[in-house]
């Protein structure tokens, strides 16, 4: 068991645990890829400093959170120092003998530097901005010929270049010091991924070697004497440091740890299933239970092994030895139990219903007891690679150990995957042919795994056989983690999310999107944090081999507090920071306007279209001020927005001319209303009700409920007639034609009395009734009314008419058909040829008979 799995496994299930803190709980042998967390100094009397300089590892080192003086001259002299000690760094590295605890100072050292030197930056750079602008305020000095400038603002120029000079001096000195110590992390990632692979090839004796396993076993005595003698110096520096503090330190660590490992995991375990349940759950369910097993099996029992590891060390009645070998506990611990919860979790083997694998009861408990055996084998092997370090034990035995320990999981891993391969493929994989195919190739690449694994131990490859079967265990945790973590994504952002939950509703409702939209979001905040988790996953699994987090680390870094690039500074933290300024004004504007609209203009004796501009002209400029806000924080200069802005004018006339002409007259359609929403307009053939102003266009709807979009320009530019510009009120004209022999004055009387009895007409102005025409068969009355909503139009048209006939009818006054007259040429000829014609007369000439 090398050291690096223990402390990857041990690291993984800390980070969802959040209880173990930056210590390495194993050795440092063979470590390429741990950075060490120890941060003070440290001497080591196998690797002497040359005379006259200060090795890194005797170097002083400043706390992270230390105040760092923000001085020019204080700032220069820590630069200069941080100098010195890196370029010592960088001559330890050149040297062989370094070890790999050495490195791992250095490093996290080198990562203080960082850290410190780029807190002193951010308090130099505004500084060295400020006196810049002040300079520039003073204006250039008065070239040769000019006359010169007043006393004061010369000497008070030179003052400002004097303190411009140091302050810039001591911020390139404490970039380079960043630029320095970030190389000495690479020349040291290097060193260790180089001093990793050549650990990995280094050849020892055979598993069918006798020798090995003899040389194993002789080394057993040594070991259990050193064993005996820390115990014997714990339990004497027990006894002598033994009070009542530490006793009650030690009940109450007790306390902790019974209340943490049985009754939270107790209470926790509340929330899970009853044992038996057969009955399928959705699988949003089977997910969260999944979870729950996770940290209930596999953090919980860290965290009380925790508590008991804290208390020892705060009692001081163990030995510095015990208290490193005890870490080993805790790693054995956390190894174990978080591959057991795993197991727990996914194949719930008294849980058939709950199950996310598709495994039969059976194979679900072989499985669970296969897996559990694993975690047991890798637990032993972590807490006695830490002893075995503690111990100074032979190479011999850790060979042995690895030797064994490798046979023991390549026969467990094989035996359960032999059961799996006799079960046949299950029933999911068996109707979904692509997992029926991924699971053939993943168990063809397992076996050929683990046969690489036997050929390296009879070969005599230890190393490499060790590191294969613990990173082919760790790949596979990783994996079936995040598979679960994905899962539980997916379904929760699709539940919480959805456009019918409450949550979904208020988002809806807040920034005013659809369903398709909500659900849009939805999916881009799912694969936002899938694409996370799998970065983490990926990250985890490449630790082994070589992959160094440091690096990437100083990248974000760079990316969050700022990447330098010329003049300008690319920080992500500031365009994450202006999005969620952006995003907060957007819901604040959002929320705004619907208070506007629904609680505080409805109150007002503001006219519906005036409160529809008032609501909408809110938005615009609640979205100007959030855009200005966040790209003030992104470090923009406004003023050489505007400069840029001017530049492009030009451009923006000629091929934005119609869209900034719509953008312009939708701007002065809310200012000066001419038209508002509600309004009935005509514009050209079409009219209809203006349903919404925006920015570029305006919608119409017509009274078939076609919708018309306008641009705003062809509203502010042409012709448009509105119906309720002024007032709601309008005028109803009815024309009426009646016969010749009708009375005018009757007419006029019984028009009159339809129109004032109207409930819609109104008494002032008051209807009136004009004789227009003598037509072609009738006289021609108007019917002139006015009505207090335009809307009614039609209406009250429709309610004349019938009222007219009907009263027109009762007064025996007729509403005559149109009259024709028809003029006959030569009547008297065709009369006397009528006339002479009878049965048994000759015909006319020019007549034809039948």
């Amino acid at each position: 068991m090398t050291p690096r799995h223990g402390r990857v496994i041990a690291a993984l299930v800390a980070l969802f645990a959040l209880i173990l803190v930056g210590q390495t709980p194993l050795g440092a042998q063979q470590s390429g890829t741990q950075s060490g967390t120890q941060s003070g100094p440290a001497t080591d009397s196998s690797d002497p400093a040359e005379p006259g300089s200060t090795t890194p590892d005797t170097a002083p080192s400043a706390s992270p959170a230390a105040p760092l003086p923000v001085g020019r001259s204080a700032a220069g002299e820590l630069a200069d120092a941080w100098k010195v000690e890196l370029d010592n760094m960088a001559l330890a590295i050149d040297r062989e003998s370094i070890s790999e605890d050495q490195l791992s100072r250095q490093r996290a050292r080198a990562e203080e530097v960082i850290e410190d030197a780029r807190r002193l930056e951010s308090e130099l750079a505004p500084e060295v901005a400020a006196i810049q602008d002040r300079l520039n305020q003073l204006g250039p000095a008065p070239a040769e010929g000019e006359p010169p400038e007043a006393p004061d603002i010369a000497e008070r120029r030179a003052a400002e270049s004097a303190a411009l000079a140091r302050a810039d001096t001591a911020l390139k000195k404490v970039r380079i010091a960043i630029v320095q110590a970030e190389q000495v992390i690479r020349d040291t990632a290097s060193l260790r991924r180089a001093r990793f692979t050549r650990s990995l090839t280094v050849q020892s004796q055979s598993v069918l070697n006798p020798n090995l396993w003899l040389e194993g076993i002789q080394a057993l005595p040594r070991v259990s004497r050193s064993f005996g003698i820390l115990f014997d110096d714990s339990w004497s520096i027990a006894a002598r440091n033994v009070n009542t503090q530490a006793i009650l330190i030690l009940l109450g660590a007790a306390l902790g740890a019974v209340l943490v490992g049985f009754y939270l995991r107790r209470y926790v375990r509340r929330f899970a299933p009853a044992l038996g349940e057969s009955d399928e759950v959705p699988r949003l369910r089977k997910l969260s239970r999944a979870v729950l097993v996770v940290f209930t099996d596999g953090l919980i029992p860290v965290m009380a092994a925790w508590v008991l590891f804290v208390a020892l060390n705060a009692s001081g009645l163990v030995s510095e030895r015990l208290v490193d070998l005890n870490r080993g506990v805790i790693a054995a611990v956390a190894v174990f139990a978080f591959l057991f919860g795993l197991s727990r979790a996914l194949c719930a083997p008294l849980r058939p219903g709950w199950r996310l694998l598709d495994l039969s009861d059976a194979l679900a408990a072989q499985t669970v007891v296969t897996i559990t055996a694993i975690a047991a084998v890798l637990g032993i092997g972590v807490y006695l690679e830490k002893a075995n370090e503690i111990l100074y034990a032979p190479v011999s035995l850790e060979i042995a150990k690895r030797a064994l320990t490798d046979i023991l999981l390549i026969a467990l891993i094989a035996t359960g995957l032999w059961r799996l391969s006799l079960a046949g493929p299950s029933r999911s994989a068996a109707e979904d042919g692509q997992a029926g195919l991924i699971w053939t190739w993943l168990k063809g690449l397992i076996w050929i795994v683990l046969a690489v694994s036997v050929v390296a131990l009879v070969a005599g490859y230890i190393a490499l056989a060790n590191f294969i079967i613990l990173q082919l265990v760790f790949a596979s945790a990783v994996i079936a983690l995040v598979w679960l973590l994905l899962g539980l994504i997916e379904e929760l952002v699709e539940t919480i999310l959805r456009p019918e939950s409450r949550i979904g509703y208020a988002l809806a409702s807040a920034f005013g999107i659809s369903e398709s939209g909500t659900m849009q979001f939805a999916l881009i905040a799912s694969g936002a944090l899938r694409l996370a988790v799998i970065v983490l996953g990926a990250t985890l699994v490449l630790l082994p081999w070589g992959f160094d987090t440091g690096a990437w680390r100083i990248w974000i870094q760079k990316a969050f507090f700022g990447l330098r690039i010329g003049n300008v500074t690319i920080s992500l933290s500031s365009i994450l920071a202006a999005l969620i300024i952006l995003a907060i004004g957007l819901v604040a504007t959002r929320a705004l306007q619907k208070w506007l609209g629904v609680r505080f203009l409805p109150n007002t004796k503001l006219d519906l279209g005036l409160r529809n501009s008032i609501r909408t002209i809110v938005g615009y400029i609640g979205i100007i001020i959030t855009a200005i806000f966040a790209v003030t924080y992104l470090g923009f200069n406004l003023q050489n927005v505007a400069i840029v802005a001017g530049a492009l004018s030009v451009g923006i006339g000629f091929g934005l001319q119609s869209i900034v002409n719509n953008f312009v007259s939708g701007l002065i359609l809310l200012a000066e209303r001419p038209i508002k929403e509600g309004d009935w307009i005509v514009v050209g053939a079409d009219q209809g009700n203006v349903r919404k102003i925006s920015i570029r266009s305006t919608e119409i709807e017509t009274f078939d409920r076609a919708t018309v979009i306008v641009p705003n320009s062809d509203l502010i530019t042409g012709t448009v007639k509105n119906w309720m510009h002024s007032s709601m009120m309008g005028r109803v004209i009815v024309p009426i034609g009646v016969s010749y022999s009708a009375d005018p004055e009757q007419v006029r009387d019984i028009l009159l009395a339809i129109a004032r009895a109207h409930p819609d007409v109104l008494a002032y102005p008051e209807p009136r009734v004009y004789f227009m025409d003598f037509g072609d068969s009738s006289l021609v009355f108007n019917l002139f009314a006015y009505i207090g909503d335009v809307n009614t139009t039609l209406t009250v048209r429709s309610d004349f008419r019938f009222e007219i006939l009907k009263r027109l009818r009762e007064a025996n006054i007729e509403i005559p058909f149109p009259q024709r007259d028809v003029h006959l040429r030569d009547i008297d000829r065709l009369e006397a040829a009528l006339t002479r014609g009878g049965p048994g007369a000759p015909p006319v000439p020019g007549t034809e008979t039948e």
